[in-house]
């Protein structure tokens, strides 16, 4: 045998080695984390940084459950089977196609789009913004991150399709409408910041409750030997924050920049009285963060990463199942200029 064989040899030793290491690493991390997952829950910070990575961590499962039966690496394969089972039960009604009733008589249709600007001062994207509304034209826009020069040009540029307004000048969220707006409010995060906003429209004489949020990301301090000190205790408060300005069995709407996964405990708890309406009207994963392209905006190393996609999902539109359904549901793949992608749901008021 020639050494130029044995050397070949050799190297796909190592590559297999190399791979059974990793793939078993890969396997039995999502063991631990699916049981402290369904056991312990997000009172151990690693449950809640899994969680806020969900569905991400489990997409490469087919593929190395693949590569492993390719190799006649049964055993993995029987390890892969778990994150793989738990992709397929999370996320596998996701890409089954849904059959959804178009407007019946008596009810009222209204598009809600949820758009986070990231601060966006720059003249050109706001005016990409602006023609992305003016192309979705939804009946009411609730938008996050927006500073009082991005209020003024909206206010001053979208007028003519949004009549009704609201951005109070110490807060950072704002709502455009169609329909006229009758009362508001808003309440600040425990930092003083006001990322929150509750309004009524009037939709037709249909009144309405359009709650705006922006929660809180959650915060990494670092890695220490024994804790990572990851932190979602804003969100926790955000959560309890707005529970407390909702009223179930009523027209609500709840749109915005939630900051979390539908596998995080704060979701489980927000949809046991409202809908998402991913769930009921939308087809595929539609990740909506991040928009990679923008988060390196005016690097020039020689690469792009132009088409890196989204990775997980955290902008919602949710709404009492008591009053309302969701007719349809997407996310755009147009962010005008922001890092995260729209979303836009149609529902149907009852």
């Amino acid at each position: 045998m020639s050494n130029t064989t044995i050397s070949g040899n050799m190297v796909l030793r190592l590559l297999r080695a190399v791979f059974n290491l990793l793939a078993y690493g890969y396997a039995l991390a999502h063991v631990v984390m699916l049981i402290g997952h369904f056991s312990i829950g997000e009172r151990w910070n690693m449950v809640a940084l899994y969680n806020s990575l969900v569905p991400l961590l489990l997409l490469p499962a087919p593929l190395l459950l693949i590569l492993a039966l390719l190799l006649r690496q049964l055993r993995l394969g029987g390890v892969l089977l778990v994150p793989l089972a738990a992709l397929i039960l999370w996320y596998g009604s996701s890409i089954m196609p849904k059959t959804v009733d178009p407007l019946a008589e008596g009810e009222i249709s209204l598009t809600v789009m949820t758009h986070n600007l990231w601060f966006r001062t720059n003249g050109d994207i706001l005016q990409r913004s602006e023609a992305l509304i003016r192309d979705v034209a939804p009946d009411v826009v609730a938008m996050q991150e927006v500073s009082a020069g991005n209020a003024t040009y909206y206010q001053q540029n979208l007028t003519d399709a949004y009549p009704y307004h609201v951005h109070h000048p110490d807060g950072t969220v704002m709502v455009l409408s169609c329909y006229p707006i009758t009362e508001d409010m808003t309440w600040a995060d425990e930092n003083g910041h006001n990322r929150y906003q509750k309004l009524l429209l009037d939709v037709d004489g249909t009144p309405v409750t359009l709650i705006n949020v922006h929660f809180p990301a959650p915060s990494v301090a670092g890695f220490t030997v024994d804790e990572l000190r990851f932190s979602i205790a804003g969100r926790s408060e955000a959560l309890a924050a707005l529970l407390e300005h909702t009223e179930p069995d009523t027209h609500t709407i709840i749109a915005g920049d939630f900051n979390l996964t539908d596998r995080s405990e704060a979701y489980t708890t927000l949809t046991r009285t409202y809908t998402d309406s991913h769930r009921k009207a939308a087809y595929g994963l539609d990740m909506t963060y991040p928009n990679a392209r923008e988060l390196v905006e005016g690097i020039r190393s020689g690469w792009t990463i132009r088409f890196v996609p989204p990775m997980i999902r955290i902008d919602y539109v949710y709404y009492d199942p008591c009053c309302a359904r969701a007719i349809s549901a997407r996310a755009l793949r147009n962010s005008a200029g922001s890092n995260h992608y729209p979303y836009v749901a149609t529902l149907a008021l009852r």
